[in-house]
């Protein structure tokens, strides 16, 4: 599966094996594949391509476009919360420096999502916090120390992973994309404090400049801010593509797209909690979506802990 049909390649996502990898031009994310034989996810330009290596992150660079990738390795005295805060800094000088400062697409995966960021420690607040909750307050404290990005959040997955190590990759521009959002859902940065000291940074969906592509988000069983479904894997599906359907629509419909509803994409990346669930997923996206869909079925975590699917998806507009 990829995005671009042939063209020098920016980066190629493989999925499973022992551990989380990064290598120029390559990428190993430590989640199993599930459902089917095994695919790759590949991103490509028409443009020539360009490696160099800045700020701890492998790169690849065209006329237009950045692909980053960086994989990190946490110490228990910091914890996932000053880990992401670095990251997150370090990425926002290399994309000023290189001179692509629009972030288009980011993509988030660390182990134990839903578990303490670090042991449990009396009177200090990290010790208890939910460790995306402390990954989404890392990222904030990076994004608002850099103007130039608290008005240009980029669509994101965040998924948990069951290998060590923080693996992160991203896409970026010279010009800016078009930050869109969800009329079933209210957006990610306007959350009530329920869902964490900071709210997430990030936008539903973003149209790359030109509108070629569209980024869409993982996303879940949620409406307004609120799960849906705890306890059915099949009427979250549902939801869940309610959710993009309604997405794709509003974006086709203010964009000029040819997008009427999720039926209407191009990629598929379906994120599952528990592996046993996958058939039941995948009979569900073809009855909703029609069997040639294009789709990569993984087992991961998902931000909230009564989540038990998450989709993302991404269009790439005829010629």
């Amino acid at each position: 599966m990829g995005i671009g049909d042939e063209g020098p390649r920016l980066a190629t996502i493989r999925f499973g094996g022992n551990s989380a990898i990064v290598r120029p031009g390559e990428i190993q994310v430590g989640l199993p594949q599930l459902c089917g034989a095994p695919l790759a996810e590949v991103w490509r330009s028409v443009e020539p391509v360009q490696h160099d290596r800045a700020y701890g992150f492998d790169l690849a660079m065209t006329a237009s476009r950045l692909f980053a990738s960086r994989l990190m390795e946490e110490t228990p005295e910091a914890g996932l919360e000053r880990a992401s805060e670095a990251l997150y800094a370090d990425l926002f000088r290399l994309l000023i420096e290189t001179g692509f400062p629009h972030l288009l697409r980011a993509w988030n995966y660390f182990p134990e999502i839903n578990e303490p960021d670090g042991p449990p420690q009396s009177g200090v607040e990290q010790g208890n916090l939910e460790r995306y909750r402390a990954f989404t307050r890392g990222r904030f404290r990076a994004i608002e120390r850099c103007e130039h990005f608290g008005f240009e959040l980029a669509a994101s997955t965040a998924i948990g992973t069951s290998k060590p190590g923080f693996l992160a990759y991203f896409l970026a521009s010279r010009e800016p994309g078009i930050q869109i959002e969800n009329p079933r859902q209210l957006s990610a940065y306007r959350y009530p404090p329920d869902y964490g000291p900071r709210s997430p940074s990030f936008s539903r969906a973003t149209l790359a400049p030109c509108a070629e592509q569209l980024y869409i988000s993982g996303t879940a069983s949620i409406v307004g801010h609120q799960t849906r479904h705890r306890d059915s894997v099949g009427d979250q599906l549902d939801e869940t593509l309610n959710n993009l359907d309604a997405l794709a629509a509003y974006a086709g419909e203010r964009h000029g797209l040819g997008l009427t509803g999720a039926r209407d994409l191009s990629l598929f990346k379906v994120y599952i909690r528990h592996a046993e669930d996958c058939p039941v997923l995948q009979l569900g996206l073809a009855r909703r979506l029609g069997r040639s869909v294009t789709a990569l079925f993984l087992k991961g975590d998902i931000c909230r802990a009564d989540l038990l699917l998450e989709i993302e998806g991404a269009y790439q507009a005829p010629g």
